[in-house]
């Protein structure tokens, strides 16, 4: 019994076991039960909500749901349609007995049969009348760090030269120079302290030790924050020079969670009939599963390549049917997400001399920058600096148009001693994975001033790019860049090349350049890399060098073993035609990191020497180390043996 030629068999549970007496009764007594209490009871039973399972699309699903006859339709409480996320037009319902009252008849889409012995109702429908389930991929999540305990790190190093051969040759003891960097860390934060010990023959004007940097940080997870005192370095934007200064800087650190991706990522649409497994590949390559319940659906922050490409997604349900959804996309990382915002703000002194002097500070400065998602296809930039001498404000965008690029603008302008002055960025970029193409214009007027210019005054600049991949057949590339100073002064270099894996176990790369202004000069490269396992690699190379009409050629061999993660030992080798050679050899121990290099030519020869390693200490333990990069693990295993401790 389907659609409106179900029976009238639906009644309340009393009435259902009134008509099963009756029947009883009638079937004791031999003779048929009376057609005209049938119809009584059954007319009683169009006036009562009835209490039945439901299953959708073969599907049974949990909880109960109140129907009611009216005539050849069949209402049905809109709670339980909105449980089974099914839409329905709110003008076509009707309250009855309490409850607000559906009739299926309205809902497009849907039909529906009735089994009345099993007190359930069958409801198949056209995925497409279903809700929207908006669905969010979520990658892997790592569990938030726990506050630490009081601990620290100290990383040491000692390096010295010496000229074996030759004229003026120092002694070994002027050039032994040094390093330490410590840092403490706690419930409060993090501080932070590097010292310089300059060797004797370095620059008459600079102090022996000198102060690096000093600073104390705050680091706030969740909200992706950091709050450093002390000196610190401004973020420059699209214009601007990164600037090193003491005080105080605020802003958003989104390193604090390597997973959190700050730009726009891809969202695809699809529609299940069942509930399926959806599929998704980027370029024909699978990069995500999600599982997805019957009806339209969108899945969103999808990981993916960034550029261009096509997404594919296969919906694949459980009786094997297929369906599958193709979108072009493209993916631009200069962007951020609609409503995301990162900056920084700081002030304080402008640092003078750093590697020199120490706690040497100029003048008062501040800066400010600023970026915001202010939709999935629009980056905004605003970003202001100040010191007793220059002001100067900006203002950029990037706008991905389609799936063609990115299109960048921005125009800043400066008050200075030099007067007022603009400077203008026009840029696009592309990238897909055969081809990808870019350039980039700034142009300057004689006034303008940036805070931290030195030498010659910029003019304007280019920068262009292609590139192109031909598969096995290797790839291209070309690039040209122009820079010019002041008026007169310019600099530009034209770059062409070609790579190819030639064999499995070699690649050959071809370079082209041009340098023109100044002195003019053209350089040819050829360059033969064959790995000979996963650490060790072997090079050929032969460079033409031509400039003020003369020519020279030079051939070289190289041999490299890289240092494997945790102990062991690299090194290398090298030599050319010109009779130079040097070499070096680095052992990582379990206390240290040594270094042994040597160098020489026809005429000198020297020796290099270097030292490194780390102390770590945390709660109640301090362990010798090789030198510590950004941070380090305790871990405890008890009297365990053999136990092996993965990073990430």
């Amino acid at each position: 019994m389907r659609g409106r030629s179900t029976p009238p068999y639906l009644a309340h549970a009393s009435h259902a076991a009134l008509l099963a007496v009756g029947l009883a009764a009638a079937t004791v007594a031999g003779a048929a039960p009376p057609e005209l209490n049938v119809a009584v009871l059954t007319a009683a039973a169009e006036q009562d909500l009835a209490v039945v399972t439901v299953s959708v699309n073969g599907i049974r699903k949990e909880g109960l749901a109140y129907v009611l006859r009216d005539g050849d339709n069949l209402l049905i409480d809109s709670e339980t349609l909105r449980r089974l996320s099914v839409r329905y037009e709110s003008s076509t319902a009707r309250e009855r007995e309490g409850r607000l009252m559906v009739p299926l008849a309205a809902i497009n889409g849907l039909a529906w049969a009735m089994q009345p012995k099993q007190q359930h109702l069958e409801l198949t429908f056209d995925p497409r009348a279903m809700a929207m389930n908006d669905i969010t991929y979520q990658l892997t999540s790592t569990p938030p760090p726990q506050l630490p305990h009081w601990g620290g790190f100290v990383n040491y190093g000692v390096y010295g030269a010496s000229a074996l051969s030759g004229d003026n040759r120092p002694a070994f003891g002027d050039t032994i120079g040094a390093s330490l960097a410590a840092s403490v860390f706690g419930p409060y934060g993090i501080g932070s302290a590097a010292l310089l010990a300059n060797p004797r023959s370095a620059d008459s004007n600079g102090d022996r030790v000198v102060l690096l940097d000093a600073n104390w940080r705050w680091d706030d997870i969740p909200s992706r924050t950091t709050l450093l005192v002390g000196d610190a370095v401004s973020t420059p934007g699209w214009w601007g020079r990164a600037l090193r200064f003491g005080g105080v800087q605020f802003g958003t650190n989104y390193a604090l969670q390597p997973g959190f991706v700050t730009y726009p990522l891809l969202a695809v649409s699809g529609l299940a009939t069942v509930p399926s497994t959806a599929d998704i590949l980027v370029n024909n390559v699978r990069v995500a599963e999600q599982n997805v319940p019957s009806g339209p659906f969108t899945i969103s922050n999808l990981p993916t390549m960034t550029g261009a490409g096509e997404l594919n997604l296969l919906v694949r349900d459980a009786f094997g049917q297929q369906r599958v959804v193709t979108q072009p996309f493209y993916i631009a990382p200069q962007l951020l997400r609609s409503g995301l915002t990162e900056f920084s703000i700081g002030g304080g002194a402008e640092r003078l001399n750093y590697g020199l002097k120490t706690l040497d500070y100029g003048g008062a400065y501040a800066s400010g920058w600023a970026r915001h998602g202010i939709n999935e296809v629009l980056t905004g930039e605003l970003r202001g600096e100040a010191d007793g001498h220059v002001a100067a404000g900006g203002v950029g965008a990037d706008v991905l148009v389609g799936n063609i690029g990115v299109f960048s603008a921005g125009m800043a302008a400066s008050q200075s001693d030099r007067g007022n002055g603009t400077k203008y960025l026009v840029g696009f970029d592309r990238q897909t994975p055969f081809v990808s193409v870019g350039a980039r214009m700034y142009r300057a007027s004689e006034q303008y001033q940036e805070i931290g210019d030195i030498g010659s005054h910029f003019s304007r600049s280019w920068n262009v790019y292609a590139r192109g991949s031909m598969g096995r057949y290797g790839s291209v590339a070309a690039g040209y860049t122009s820079v010019r100073y002041d008026r007169a002064n310019a600099l530009s270099i034209y770059t062409a090349s070609y790579s190819v894996n030639v064999s499995p176990r070699a690649f050959l790369s071809l370079t082209a350049s041009r340098f023109t202004g100044g002195r003019d000069q053209t350089q040819v490269l050829a360059l033969l890399t064959i790995p000979l396992d996963t650490l060790t690699s072997a090079s050929v190379s032969a460079q033409s060098n031509r400039h003020d009409g003369e020519g020279t050629l030079i051939g070289e061999a190289y041999v490299q073993r890289s240092l494997p993660v945790g102990e062991g030992y690299g090194y290398y080798l090298r030599a050319n035609t010109e009779r130079v050679a040097s070499g070096g050899v680095t052992y990582a121990g379990p206390y240290g990191r040594y270094t042994l290099e040597a160098s020489g030519d026809r005429e000198r020869a020297g020796l290099r020497a270097t030292a490194a390693g780390g102390i770590a200490w945390v709660g109640d333990s301090m362990m010798f180390a090789q030198p510590i990069e950004q941070g380090f693990a305790l871990v405890r295993v008890g009297e365990l043996e053999g136990v092996r401790v993965l990073q990430s």
